[in-house]
């Protein structure tokens, strides 16, 4: 490894902003993380690594314990000097922290994928900003994981997908598949819905009496607030009932036979 650092700057308003760096220099027996900013009167040193780590060590830490990070929508405008592309993108993503924290969930995604992956994955970023290819990449990558497991290697992302190296392929592949198991759902759904009326039809009025005697045991006390609660509790009684029918075929002989049946 060799030293490398990381800078960012951005206007505050017309004639004024602000910049922070953090350098990272190799000595010969340790590493040095160096912090540096507008509000420091002078560099730190915030960390210090032995000498035979690697950039995932280093990204850990910033994901989890440095509390020298940026707060805001930075990452697109961190610069940084001695870093491949692949590492100047997910350092300076590690290095800020977002409104709703640092994503440490797509970062660890990243740190799980060895080199060979990483730069297979890289390889589709094309002119995408950092923020915009980190979240879509990280998208793709996590729905693969999902569906077939963590021990793919990337490149098997990409042949699932007919591509070699286009991130939308697959995005569009999986807005395929996803279109096609939500139409085979819904289809189900209506399968099911049917099959459901018709247990159903022939007990209709049977219900309906149980609705309503229901009802005389539990009189309307008046008000708004009386009111939407007694609808819901006979929505709740009625889809007990209906419930017990489908999976019974027949009419509950007591409201204690609707004990263990779902409000739904």
């Amino acid at each position: 490894m060799k030293s490398f650092s990381l800078f960012c700057t951005s206007a505050i308003t017309i004639g004024l902003s602000w910049s922070a760096g953090l350098n990272i220099k190799v000595k010969s027996e340790k590493i040095e993380l160096w912090f540096s900013s507008d509000d420091e009167e002078k560099p730190k040193v915030i960390k210090e690594f032995e000498k035979n780590i690697n950039y995932r060590t280093i990204i850990h830490w910033m994901i989890y314990e440095n509390d020298y990070y940026l707060t805001g929508s930075f990452s697109d405008l961190v610069t940084t000097n001695g870093l491949s592309q692949i590492w100047s993108d997910l350092f300076s993503f590690s290095w800020v922290k977002n409104e709703d924290g640092i994503n440490r969930e797509s970062l660890m995604t990243f740190m799980e994928i060895d080199d060979n992956g990483l730069k297979t994955l890289w390889s589709s970023k094309n002119d995408m900003t950092r923020n915009e290819f980190l979240t879509r990449s990280h998208s793709v990558v996590s729905k693969f994981q999902s569906r077939f497991g963590k021990d793919l290697p990337i490149k098997e992302m990409f042949k699932w997908a007919d591509s070699k190296s286009n991130l939308v392929l697959i995005e569009e592949k999986f807005k395929t598949l996803e279109q096609e198991e939500e139409n085979i759902h819904q289809h189900n759904l209506i399968k099911e819905e049917r099959l459901r009326n018709k247990i159903l039809k022939p007990f209709l009025n049977q219900i309906e009496v149980e609705i309503v005697q229901w009802k005389e045991k539990h009189p309307y006390r008046g008000g708004t607030m009386n009111a939407m609660l007694r609808d819901r509790n006979i929505d709740q009684f009625r889809r007990k009932i209906e419930d017990y029918v489908v999976k019974n075929n027949k009419i509950p002989d007591s409201d204690s036979d609707l004990d263990g049946m779902s409000d739904g």
